[in-house]
């Protein structure tokens, strides 16, 4: 049964007929009949019906207070806020990185990881494009002290890090937080690790020539146990200082008189207050034990077992109870910053913002990770703003930490000169001199003139990282290095 408006009167009166019967047959017949009508939206006093046929079931099919409804009023145009502008990518050339600078003494290398708050990641060729700019490589990960490096600064602080080295064709070598080499797309963002390019180590001397094979020695004797009568404390020993942490360590019993078990090693370094020197200090105890063919007892012990270092240079886990010569290592090293340095006051923090004298301090609290910070509150920097160094027989002097004193070479080589007889510019060619500016200079990431020894129109320098520079001599200011030596 349909309805159309605007049917005609006997249509109409047809249809009201029609629906008086379904009312009188019940008013479920009389909507099942309604179902099969089409929708024309009718309305009486507020209320809406499906079409005049609900309504009829509902209200008579002789109520004719109706109308058709009135159209609804246009829905509201909903607009959405504004976005918000998308922020401005970073330039990652020009971008300030917050850096924590790294020094192997296995390699004789700086390594500095960018970018430490993830403020400004940039992809794989970006970083090593950064790297170049500044004289340096992105650092390999396929070198075995570059990887040890890239352990300290990425998975020591759970870290990811682009890295240089080979990788598969299209693919970018990425160091995970756990210390995994992966190869992964090259244009995520991600931090990265630049190192020095060349080596600051001394060059190793030169070989002797081949002599005359010998003919093959008897065994070595096995060692004898230890004698009940000897003293492992006045053994003779040999001591070896270690700039990276700025501690002693000493070699016992090198004559194999009095060798003892692990506990009574311990003993003997804390009757000396001293401790059994850690075996993570790998390149320290190789120039002591395994360079002279010994096996030597060291701490970090952690289980059953004993740590100790083989003639072949290894770390092993053994039983306690075997003799054996040992390594002990100063506790303490304040005492010995103050001596070398005096009035040294040059602020370096860790991550999380503790404050330290100067790098050396830091050192001997065990922190080789570190970035220049500001000094506290009232604090003269540096006494006189002049650092000092004092070793193997020289003075060396820092021209100052404030950059209040900025000279061009020639005018910083005029007044090293006017400090008295004997003073002068360091020579860049003198390795403790180059050293001893290492220290006082890039220690503190500070850039700074040394001496020339040619007429080259360029001027020599160390830069912030440790390595040599030539620049024009008259171009810039910078902080210098005097000496005077004994």
């Amino acid at each position: 049964m349909r309805y159309r408006a605007g049917a005609s009167p006997a249509g109409r009166a047809f249809a009201v007929a029609t629906l008086m019967l379904m009312a009188a047959s019940g008013s479920h017949a009389c909507f099942d009949g309604c179902r099969a009508t089409e929708y024309k939206p009718v309305c009486s006093d507020g209320k809406m019906w499906y079409n005049p046929c609900y309504l009829f079931c509902e209200l008579g099919p002789n109520f004719t207070a109706f109308a058709e409804c009135p159209s609804p009023p246009p829905a509201p145009v909903m607009s959405l806020p504004p976005s918000p502008p998308s922020p401005s990518l970073c330039d990652g050339w020009q971008y300030p990185y917050k850096t924590l600078t790294y020094y192997s003494s296995a390699d004789c290398r700086t390594y500095t990881l960018f970018d430490v708050g993830a403020d400004c990641m940039p992809d794989w060729k970006t970083a090593t494009d950064y790297c170049t700019k500044l004289g340096l490589d992105l650092a390999p990960w396929d070198d075995e002290r570059s990887n040890d490096a890239l352990q300290v600064l990425v998975a020591g602080r759970r870290f990811t890090s682009w890295v240089g080295g080979k990788t598969p064709a299209g693919l970018c070598g990425v160091m995970t937080q756990e210390g995994r080499v992966t190869f992964q797309g090259c244009y995520q963002p991600v931090r990265f690790i630049c190192r020095s390019k060349s080596s600051a180590c001394p060059p190793a001397p030169p070989l002797p020539p081949p002599t005359s094979p010998l003919p093959p020695s008897p065994p070595a004797p096995s060692p004898s146990p230890p004698n009940p009568e000897c003293n492992p404390a006045t053994t003779k020993n040999t001591t070896l200082y270690n700039p990276t942490d700025c501690k002693e360590y000493t070699l016992y019993d090198i004559d194999a008189e009095c060798l003892v078990d692990w506990f009574m090693a311990k003993e003997v370094c804390e009757q000396a207050g001293m401790e059994l020197a850690p075996h993570t200090y790998g390149d320290v105890l190789l120039k002591l034990c395994r360079d002279r063919g010994f096996t030597c007892w060291t701490g970090g012990r952690d289980s059953d077992l004993c740590p100790l270092m083989t003639a072949g240079g290894n770390i092993i886990k053994q039983g306690c109870n075997q003799p054996m010569r040992w390594v002990c290592r100063t506790k303490g090293c304040i005492a010995k910053c103050d001596l070398k340095y005096p009035g040294w006051a040059v602020s370096v923090c860790d991550e999380d913002g503790a404050r330290y004298q100067n790098w050396c301090y830091a050192a001997c609290s065990g922190l080789y990770l570190y970035t220049l910070c500001a000094p506290p509150a009232g604090t003269v920097t540096g006494g006189d703003n002049i650092l000092t160094l004092k070793e193997n027989g020289c003075e060396y002097r820092l021209f100052t930490v404030d950059a209040e004193m900025l000279l061009t070479y020639s005018k910083a080589d005029e007044s090293c000169t006017a400090l008295g007889a004997g003073w002068g510019l360091v020579p860049h060619s003198d390795d403790n001199g180059w050293d001893a500016v290492r220290q006082l200079s890039a220690k503190n990431k500070f850039t700074s003139w040394v001496k020339k020894e040619s007429d080259d129109a360029q001027c020599p320098l160390m830069d912030a990282m440790g390595l040599l520079q030539e620049q024009g001599c008259e171009d810039q200011s910078m902080r210098f290095v005097c000496r005077t030596c004994t």
